[in-house]
């Protein structure tokens, strides 16, 4: 149940903070009229009381709800994407003016070409290379339509950007297209904060 008032599934019986806070209680009176139910009991006006909204097992304790970055957050935690709405829409829809490739469109194209694109961390491994022992990491980068790419950021790039490479954090890549078992990936050489990019900060 926590659940699925988190990702949005229970929305029309209330906002959600309300629907978590009185979830106890809630689950507590649908025990009870279950309880009665199979006892036999009846209320003093018979079947009349549990007639009408299949609402009626939640408590209404109505406080202040979510603030809609934390419902996409919940939504994004508990379904694996954002189902109402996307926290970075219009940045995402804003660099376009300023890449030269969607990710999607990618594939189309020949290896070894430049290409800058946009798009938000998704997923962020890091590792040290054998040879010097240097930091270096792998990025899912990813579009509002959830197409990913990965980008691959060599040490000395990783160091002079690495503070931007947070999770969920919208970024602007410019480097040479590459392949990898017959997918493209792209090769870092500068990355950018898109919000100061396109003028959002």
């Amino acid at each position: 149940m926590e659940s699925l008032i988190k990702a949005g599934a229970m929305d029309q019986f209330g906002n959600r903070a309300s629907l978590l806070i009185s979830l106890s209680e809630s689950t507590n009176k649908a025990s009870q009229i279950k309880k009665q139910a199979s006892d036999g009991q009846e209320s003093l006006f018979g079947e009349a009381e549990n007639e009408g909204s299949s609402d009626s097992i939640f408590v209404n304790t109505e406080i202040e709800d979510f603030t809609t970055d934390e419902k996409l957050a919940f939504e994004k935690e508990f379904l694996g994407f954002y189902l109402s709405s996307h926290p970075h829409l219009k940045t995402l829809a804003k660099i376009k003016s300023v890449t030269t490739h969607e990710i999607d469109a990618l594939s189309e194209e020949p290896t070894g070409g430049r290409v800058k694109i946009g798009g938000i961390v998704d997923s962020l491994k890091k590792i040290f290379t054998k040879k010097s022992n240097s930091e270096m990491a792998f990025i899912s980068l990813a579009d509002e339509k959830g197409v990913t790419i990965e980008c691959v950021i060599f040490p000395r790039i990783f160091e002079l950007y690495k503070h931007l490479l947070v999770n969920d954090n919208v970024v602007i890549i410019d480097g040479k297209l590459d392949s990898k078992e017959d997918r493209p990936v792209i090769i870092a050489d500068s990355i950018y904060d898109a919000k100061s990019q396109i003028g959002l900060n």
